[in-house]
């Protein structure tokens, strides 16, 4: 895990939040299915490896959830976030009082739920700040105001102006 979590800050700011989180959510789970078909305790050893990789990259998705979220709700959305740790952990020891002693069933059923997660990213778009910071206005512009129509918008999305104050701001909304 350690390793993902030093990988995990360096990829995202060269090549975007949505695409580690993306990779680090498709590492775990393709990686936790393969273990369950090593046929050898080094190769068992190489995908479970990967797995914790991809384990502690997870720290990209949370960012990526938090840019998206104002600062005056940000803390308690990402609260609740932290709590899909709990309901894994319970989701494990269940399946592993239901299945076990088929171990290779228990690490597929648990790495299921990761590829799904993963599949569901897809539908998420690139952080806006990111993009702010890679200086493509228009495109966080574009994704800002798609997010402002299907949310029904009160007020009309102001257009960007690319400052780095707005990049520097330490409670991190665009």
């Amino acid at each position: 895990e350690l390793i993902g979590a030093l990988l995990a800050g360096p990829l995202a700011d060269r090549f975007g939040r949505r695409v580690v989180s993306i990779g680090s959510t498709f590492l775990c789970g393709v990686a936790g299915m393969c273990s369950a078909l090593a046929d050898n305790v080094l190769i068992f050893i190489l995908f479970r490896t990967l797995t914790g990789v991809g384990i502690g990259m997870f720290c990209v998705p949370f960012d990526l959830v938090g840019e998206f979220m104002p600062s005056s709700t940000r803390g308690l959305i990402l609260s609740i976030y932290q709590y899909w740790w709990c309901i894994g952990s319970m989701y494990t020891v269940l399946t592993a009082w239901l299945v076990l002693p088929s171990w290779r069933a228990l690490v597929i059923l648990c790495a299921a739920p990761v590829l799904v997660a993963g599949v569901c990213m897809v539908f998420i778009p690139e952080s806006p700040r990111w993009r702010l910071a890679q200086g493509r206005n228009q495109e966080a512009q574009r994704i800002l105001t798609d997010m402002a129509k299907s949310n029904r918008p009160q007020k009309p999305v102001p257009n960007i102006q690319l400052e780095r104050t707005l990049l520097k701001d330490e409670h991190g909304s665009v």
